[in-house]
């Protein structure tokens, strides 16, 4: 039988045929976070590296130009400024000078009310988040809060790919803040969530793993008790935050976000230890509320000296029963409402205090408290 020899050109032309059709794609992305009232920051990767850019149009004022500063690089960071309050913005994700996404995004206000959802313990890739974003989405929210264990595995890149693809047209609109959890660093140092979140965002002396952001002159600090615990110039840098606030004239309301918190009902938890000397300074300077997910289910109550505790897991990992009877929790505060199912919160604030509503995986509002807190 004869043997077919196919000429070294037209392998060739096969060959770069392959690689001109080759069309490059977003595999993480796009995600808006740190947000602000004249900035904001966007991320992506893509499947190959490229020459990353983010155009932004500005209506009638033209377009703005922002190049990634990871040349060729398949992941890319870039800051966007010079941006106007409570306004909205197109903008498009370049690759080596093409168009590969297009979205849009609204900026902060500068003053007056706003709304934040607040989500924890997704544990991608686990399916109830994907359950909840329509609902998160139909609330509008200024911004987005996750209070850690976005998934499960921290060194497993897959799972953070899941993990943003799902929430990909959600993200891509709606900017996002973030906490560590004890799942996304596995208790290290450089894992792939330093790796997305490591930005200039002006916080601590190891932004991105605890920082502050002020929100229509409220205050909210977020906390790393999680990678390197105790880290002690973290706690020092957090005293100073709120005795510097404290003695500010013009002090909004102060928010706390960790991903353990400072009280458990879950089994014999004891909650975050050392979190628990840090009650009396919180109360004197005029702490707000607490933020916590590591539970999967849903507390509202007081601590001991009256602060208002919000746990808040129940984002899509194995949801736990609670333990009204918790010995360590005795010592914190009390327990006003229990909830054990997948959700998440819904948090208006006014000049008059703030509102949070809890939201099933129905879109059922089943748990409101409001708290009148003049500015």
């Amino acid at each position: 039988m004869a043997v077919r020899v196919v000429p070294f050109l037209v392998v060739a032309t096969l060959v770069l045929f392959s690689t001109w059709a080759h069309s490059t794609e977003i595999v993480i992305g796009p995600v808006l976070d740190f947000p602000g009232t004249n900035e904001m920051s966007i991320f992506w990767e893509t499947d190959v590296p490229v020459e990353g850019g983010v155009i932004l149009l500005e209506g009638e004022r033209g377009e703005k130009n922002f190049e990634s500063p990871a040349k060729g690089s398949a992941f890319h960071r870039v800051k966007l400024t010079g941006l106007l309050p409570k306004t909205e913005y197109e903008y498009s994700i370049l690759g080596d000078g093409t168009s590969l996404y297009k979205g849009k995004f609204k900026t902060l206000p500068e003053k007056g009310d706003y709304r934040v959802v607040l989500v924890g313990d997704i544990h991608a890739p686990q399916k109830p988040f994907f359950n909840l974003l329509p609902f998160i989405d139909a609330k509008s929210p200024d911004f987005i809060i996750l209070l850690g264990d976005l998934v499960y595995e921290g060194d497993n890149k897959h799972e953070w790919m899941s993990f943003f693809q799902i929430g990909r047209k959600l993200f891509d609109h709606i900017p996002l803040f973030s906490v560590v959890g004890d799942h996304d660093c596995n208790g290290e140092t450089g894992t792939y969530f330093y790796d997305i979140y490591f930005t200039d965002s002006g916080g601590g002396f190891e932004s991105p793993r605890y920082f502050k952001a002020n929100i229509t002159g409220d205050l909210f600090i977020f906390l790393d008790v999680f990678s390197d615990r105790p880290n002690i110039r973290q706690w020092i840098w957090f005293v100073n935050t709120l005795v510097t606030v404290a003695r500010a004239p013009d002090t909004g309301r102060v928010f706390v976000l960790s991903h353990e918190g400072v009280i458990s009902f879950k089994g014999n938890r004891r909650g975050y230890s050392l979190f628990k000397h840090f009650l009396g300074i919180m109360d004197f300077t005029g702490v707000s509320a607490l933020f916590s997910g590591h539970d999967h289910h849903f507390v509202n109550g007081t601590t001991y000296n009256g602060i208002d505790f919000f746990v808040s897991g129940g984002g899509g990992g194995v949801l736990y029963d609670s333990n009204h009877d918790n010995f360590f929790a005795k010592f914190v505060g009390k327990m006003e409402k229990f909830y054990k199912g997948y959700h998440f919160l819904v948090m208006d604030v006014s000049d008059d205090g703030f509102i949070v509503r809890v939201v099933d995986d129905s879109g059922a509002v089943i748990y409101t408290k409001e708290v009148v807190e003049p500015r």
